[in-house]
């Protein structure tokens, strides 16, 4: 039963450990969003004015195939750093709820494995 208990409470510091992880993640993408200049270099100047451009660029009727093509693509670069930092937030957000309930276990665990009977 000890050996059971001690792989649970293992399993637990793992996760934790990746939790933890995720938060920290989290909060540099946050210390990022309020720095001065990343807000003019990507949150302004990425996701607003060059998203902005490239659509009115990839809407132009004198635009190339080539032209068009490459917009798209840059557009799509777009698109996935947005989602990347979104999945940073989801990720981390899902993380501090876990936190707490992975501690709480691991003290159950550990409660368990002291006032528990023998093993084998």
């Amino acid at each position: 039963m000890s050996e059971l208990i001690e792989q649970q409470i293992e399993q637990v510091e793992i996760t934790l450990k990746h939790a933890k992880k995720a938060i920290e993640k989290m909060e540099a993408l946050e210390r990022l969003y309020h720095n001065r200049d990343f807000k003019l270099v990507i949150a302004e100047g990425y996701f607003q004015d060059e998203a902005s451009r490239l659509v009115l660029l990839k809407g132009d009727l004198n635009i190339t195939e080539e032209s068009e093509r490459h917009c798209d693509k840059m557009i799509n670069g777009v698109g996935c750093l947005r989602a990347y930092f979104q999945m940073v937030n989801h990720f981390g957000d899902q993380a501090e709820k876990a936190v707490e309930d992975d501690q709480n276990t691991r003290e159950e665990l550990l409660a368990e494995q002291l006032g528990g009977g023998s093993d084998v």
